[in-house]
């Protein structure tokens, strides 16, 4: 097999792999509720920032995550534990909802929402 069938067989194994982390049908939905108090400009904006602070999160861990790994000395099975209880207290908040946070109130004055770079969370990185 050619380097450019290997290449690409690779990049088809990695989208496969990602397409059921991503969800793009439920995401979908779950930007149009979050994002329902924003205009179109805006959350078009929102969108755009996220798509890029991300690509920028992958490329960066696909080059350095194992040089992080071994400096910390973390292993794999240490990385599935870790998020197992990410998972899990996250799916814990859902179940046990506290009180509702106040949506951010747009900018009159520039016409612009409070919100001009929350797409990234620490919950991303």
């Amino acid at each position: 097999m050619n380097e450019a069938a290997v290449f690409f067989s690779w990049v088809g194994v990695a989208l496969v792999t990602l397409l059921p982390i991503i969800n793009p049908v439920s995401t979908a939905v779950m930007l149009l509720g979050i994002s329902e108090h924003l205009s179109t400009a805006e959350r078009n904006r929102q969108v755009k920032w996220a798509c890029i602070y991300m690509t920028a999160i992958l490329i960066a861990f696909l080059f350095a995550g194992h040089l992080i790994m071994v400096a910390f000395g973390i292993s794999i099975p240490g990385i599935r534990l870790a998020g197992g209880m990410v998972i899990g207290i996250l799916g814990f908040r859902m179940l046990l909802p506290g009180s509702v946070a106040s949506l951010p109130r747009a900018n009159k004055k520039h016409g612009r929402s409070q919100t001009s770079r929350s797409v990234l969370s620490p919950c991303q990185v």
